[in-house]
């Protein structure tokens, strides 16, 4: 039929077989765990298959196709842990070809496999200790959906959270590459009637009382600081701005806090009464006399009375925090909590909880009954112990150490010598777990 025609098969292709561009792969993106070790890597080809513009796919450490039963972590994920620790800022993109564009000019940046929509909730535990999180929604549908997922996410964790877009283009290396710098990123305006979180959003837009009364202002601004469970994650104690980071509380430095408002604020408005009894709306503008009035005011809002020593229990009834927002600032029922000699609390009204209390990664331990609670803001405490409680674990040198020094029955529940039981035991300490003791004439 070709011949018939007098065509060849040349003919029935748009482009000639031989000028046709095959995909090819033009970056690899690998996935380390903590210590650095490849899980997995990602492979971009361009142009994509089947006709799209690009495509990856996932490969496993030893280049086997697919990723089926191999640990999905953040991208970068040292780095990410490393930024965390240390309290910075960390950004969060769509996918790898942004975070690198970010790394570049120096910007710690993370993404999660497999772009939007695949965002899950332990990716957000890499999170815990950052200053604040920024997710940078791609401008269309799909990236802002995602971008405003890994926000709520980031914001139950109790981390500060916001969202922005590129200035120009689709996406953050779109916004670079037309030279814009990170904070020409434009804040994402969330609006509650549309269904959107003030708190996961990060800029309000609407109505706030007027400029000139901050504590009206900081009444309506203080749930952005609740999680999901209503708890404040923000206070003010002792002169000094706390913020739960998902483990225990940090010192907030009172810059960030003024940085903060003064991007919430960016697009908020009030309404203004004329001579004549006319309204109108007008810009809130933060400027440093407003936002110094509001920082002042926010302290009272959120305020966390110096008796108050750490670790303890501080605990809000409904009806004190719909006051916080209605009336004055909320008041912790610290009464329900009785101090030890110890320096550890007791929580006669969350479960029974009582004795010495650890904050692991994994949850609030109860030494004495190996309890592991969730970890809440509503257990103030300043330290936590860097790793998860494991109740199955084994500690084969310290048996050994016992038995050197003649307790060699450590698995019978008998109890410490009287000779040695002051040389092994902790020693109490507040919010902090201390090693035993070895002397020297015993090592």
């Amino acid at each position: 039929m070709v011949a018939a025609l007098k065509l060849t098969m040349a003919d029935l292709f748009d482009e000639p077989l031989e000028k046709r561009q095959r995909p090819q792969v033009v970056a690899d993106y690998t996935y380390v765990n903590e210590q650095g070790e490849v899980l997995l890597v990602v492979k971009r080809f361009e142009p994509g298959y089947h006709g799209a513009r690009k495509t990856f796919r996932q490969f496993g450490p030893d280049g086997t196709p697919g990723v089926k039963g191999i640990r999905r972590v953040l991208y970068r994920l040292p780095d990410v842990i490393r930024q965390a620790q240390n309290g910075g800022e960390i950004i969060v993109v769509e996918g790898e070809k942004d975070v690198e564009s970010l790394a570049k000019i120096g910007v710690i940046a993370t993404c999660n496999i497999g772009g939007a929509g695949k965002w899950r909730d332990d990716y957000t535990d890499s999170l815990r200790g950052a200053s604040e999180v920024v997710v940078i929604a791609d401008r269309d549908d799909t990236g802002r959906k995602h971008a405003a997922a890994v926000a709520k996410s980031v914001q139950r964790a109790g981390i500060p959270v916001r969202v922005v877009e590129p200035a120009t283009g689709k996406d953050a290396t779109d916004h670079l590459v037309a030279g814009h710098n990170v904070d020409d990123f434009r804040a994402v305006v969330t609006d509650d009637a549309d269904g959107g979180d003030a708190g996961a959003g990060v800029c309000v837009r609407g109505e706030l009382p007027h400029p000139s009364n901050p504590m009206a202002v900081a009444r309506e601004l203080e749930p952005v600081w609740r999680n999901e469970n209503g708890i404040l994650t923000l206070r003010h104690w002792r002169g000094t701005w706390m913020n739960w980071r998902g483990c225990c509380w940090k010192e907030l430095d009172d810059a960030e806090v003024r940085a903060s408002l003064y991007k919430r604020l960016e697009h908020a408005t009030y309404v203004y009464v004329t001579p004549k009894g006319e309204e109108e709306i007008k810009n809130w503008a933060p400027n440093k006399r407003k936002v110094s009035d509001l920082t002042e005011a926010l302290a009272a809002v959120v305020h966390l009375p110096p008796s108050i020593d750490a670790p303890s229990w501080i605990v809000e009834s409904r009806s004190e925090s719909r006051m916080s927002r209605n009336g004055g600032p909320a008041k912790p029922q610290v009464g329900r909590a009785e101090s030890h000699e110890s320096g550890f609390f007791e929580k006669s009204s969350h479960g029974g909880l009582k004795g010495p209390v650890v904050a692991c990664e994994n949850g609030l331990l109860q030494v004495s009954g190996r309890k592991l609670l969730p970890l809440t803001p509503e257990f103030f405490n300043l330290v936590s112990v860097p790793y998860d409680y494991a109740p199955d674990a084994t500690a084969p040198n310290w048996v050994e150490f016992l038995k050197q020094v003649g307790m060699e029955d450590v698995g019978g529940g008998q109890r410490y010598p009287a000779q040695h039981e002051a040389d092994v035991r902790p020693e109490p300490s507040v919010g902090r777990t201390t090693g035993p003791a070895y002397p020297a004439a015993r090592r």
